[in-house]
């Protein structure tokens, strides 16, 4: 069977998925969730799982997504200008169970009452309309800057209330780990930061920064330092 790998159809995912390309990886675009679903049925699949579903699947060296804190495209937006307390209602999108958690573990440290209210849209104009504020994943948190008021960015949120550095998603499998993505490295272009001020609309200086901020490389002491915190916290 060829070497296939399930990665994120983002942005921010480019580089990964030229890396895994020139390892000669097959790379087939899905969402991490549904990934998830995909591996967890196939001893013959990798892919890039959240964190918070990876269960009986093992995680492997290999792509992660993370940040050291600010992580630009994982935002709690509004139409209007509002603090965190002022959110009653985040609507939130299944795309990423792990920053759901996040905010849940944040909202708890926080003493916070908003309301997460799940919602089967991963729009912004969808999600605000069952809300005050809404979780943004993305490339669609990346178009909302131009758009509407960053209540939160979630990656500075974590870092700041559980003192860790947010991971999101990293490579797992049912079966064996593949030793090739033990040699994956990212992959960065100077036309990466072009193609997403494209895509995305917002401007190249922040496209640049984006790039810079979302890290895609193992990191095995933050994987393991925010496992333990998903593990130990209640929600």
């Amino acid at each position: 069977m060829a070497n296939i790998y399930l990665a994120p159809p983002h942005s921010y995912a480019a580089p990964m998925r030229r890396g895994l390309e020139r390892l000669g990886f097959k790379v087939v675009t899905t969402t991490p969730p549904e990934a998830a679903s995909l591996v967890s049925r196939s001893r013959g699949l990798t892919g890039l799982i959240p964190i918070a579903l990876l269960d009986n699947l093992r995680h492997c060296p290999g792509p992660m997504v993370y940040s050291l804190g600010e992580t630009m495209s994982v935002v709690i937006v509004s139409k209007e200008p509002l603090s965190l307390r002022d959110c009653r209602v985040i609507a939130v999108s299944g795309e990423s169970r792990t920053s759901i958690i996040y905010l849940k573990l944040v909202s708890t440290r926080l003493g916070l009452g908003a309301r997460i209210l799940q919602h089967p849209s991963t729009s912004t104009k969808d999600l605000l309309g069952s809300g005050e504020c809404a979780l943004l994943l993305g490339d669609e948190a990346l178009r909302a800057r131009t758009r509407y008021y960053i209540v939160e960015d979630l990656g500075a949120l974590v870092k700041r209330v559980l003192g860790i550095n947010p991971v999101y998603a990293v490579t797992a499998t049912r079966g064996r780990c593949n030793k090739l993505l033990e040699e994956y490295k990212p992959v960065p272009s100077d036309t990466d930061p072009i193609e997403t001020s494209k895509r995305t609309g917002i401007p190249l200086e922040d496209a640049v920064k984006y790039h810079n901020t979302i890290k895609l490389d193992y990191n095995k002491e933050a994987l393991e330092k925010a496992l333990w915190i998903l593990k130990n916290s209640t929600v």
